[in-house]
């Protein structure tokens, strides 16, 4: 509860308002010109690889691997119509390439009809700020790290999305109710999970501010695992489970942004809270040296606030600091294996504190050079201390 009102009282943030970006945070009337393809290439260079996680179920995310990497590259195509009713449709397909694997990150359709609008297809969780920002729109090089330990950096699934939309002058109010897949979690059995979302928001001419609540609930069936994975250089993109989770997971997310446009440029401030609640069993893949068997009991949490500045000239700056914290509860465990285990956070107080530096070029790729450096503790102290990225994006 201190963390969290902590973070209330610290500030508040708007991700960019670009039309690729997936964010749903934003009233239709924020939306600028629609373009048909978007192609993005990000190369980065990290000193360190990101560390494994201490404290959480892993999952399985996108690696962050030391050196020169291919980070992120990917393309989409945007279509719209009118129906003969003159309903608006709309649609995307966008194909993602990271250094460890390629994959259809989004290939939805969606159906509007006035302030009600219906997506199916494998689209981004809208949870928190940051999951339905596309990765070549984040101010930060590197996801939050909240995210980072609870999504893998960000997660899409396949499912269906309720939206509906409402404004009174200046004001404006969103709700959304969905259900989805599992594939993020490895599951191997029968699984689902629904998401709740709301927006109380307020936007002038140069003001864009709001509140959102998440709630996330899934029912997981051998979900797969690795938890005796310590070294970062195991990881590996795919389903390489050797433990496995049965039962239920219960996430709380409380965020608030605030996005301000002065003569200069825009001032971003952001924050965001997120609560996890794990229940189940554990237990191991036949013949494995370790037995993971248990039943569990996962309290986690983690958050961050974020405040940026981005000149008309094209500079940027932005501080972030982030926490993490999680109490992990093991009963009728049948051996003293799980004290090896990424489960075991040896009493840690995650934090980190990021500064970012970059600038952006007037070009026709957009151009984009960061640099950020990171001081951190507990088992963050693994991770990258610095990072450079160069980015283009092209719209056309």
């Amino acid at each position: 509860m201190k963390r969290l009102l902590a973070t209330l009282l610290f500030s508040v943030s708007v991700p960019e308002l670009q039309a690729h970006d997936g964010i749903r945070h934003t009233p239709a009337s924020a939306t600028p010109a629609p373009y048909d393809w978007a192609l993005d290439i990000m190369l980065s260079y990290r000193d360190q690889p990101a560390a494994v996680a201490r404290g959480f179920l892993p999952v399985n995310g996108h690696r962050e691997s030391a050196g020169l990497n291919l980070q992120h590259v990917d393309i989409s195509r945007d279509f719209r119509w009118n129906d003969r009713w003159n309903n608006q449709q709309t649609a995307r397909v966008t194909l993602s390439s990271h250094d460890d694997g390629a994959e259809i990150d989004e290939a939805w359709a969606t159906q509007t009809y006035g302030n009600w609008s219906l997506r199916f297809g494998q689209q981004r969780l809208d949870l928190g700020l940051r999951n339905a920002l596309h990765e070549h729109n984040w101010t930060m090089i590197s996801p939050t790290l909240v995210n980072q330990v609870f999504w893998g950096g960000q997660t899409a699934e396949a499912g269906i999305n309720l939206q509906h939309d409402a404004q009174q002058g200046h004001w404006w109010f969103r709700q959304q109710l969905g259900g989805f897949s599992t594939t993020l979690f490895d599951t191997n059995a029968a699984s689902a999970a629904a998401l709740a979302s709301s927006v109380l928001g307020y936007r002038s001419e140069t003001r864009l501010m709001g509140i959102k609540l998440d709630l996330y609930h899934a029912s997981l069936q051998d979900r797969g695992l690795t938890l005796f994975a310590l070294n970062p250089q195991q990881h590996s993109h795919g389903n390489t489970a050797t433990e496995f989770f049965a039962g239920h997971l219960t996430q709380f997310g409380l965020s608030l942004f605030m996005h301000q446009s002065i003569t200069a440029g825009t001032l971003t401030f952001e924050t965001e809270y997120q609560q996890r609640q794990e229940r189940g069993a554990l237990s191991s893949a036949a013949g494995q040296t370790t037995d993971a068997t248990a039943n569990l009991q996962l309290d986690s949490w983690g958050g961050y606030a974020e405040a940026g500045f981005k000149a008309n000239n094209g500079l940027m700056a932005a501080l972030r600091h982030e926490w993490l914290g999680s109490d992990v509860d093991l009963s009728e465990v049948a051996s003293s294996d799980l004290a090896s285990s990424v489960l075991n956070q040896a009493g840690d107080d995650p934090q980190r504190q990021i500064m970012l530096l970059g600038y952006r070029f007037n070009d026709q790729g957009n151009t984009t050079v960061k640099y950020q450096w990171q001081q951190q503790n507990s088992w963050l102290r693994g991770s990258a201390q610095w990072q450079l990225l160069a980015q283009q994006s092209y719209r056309f």
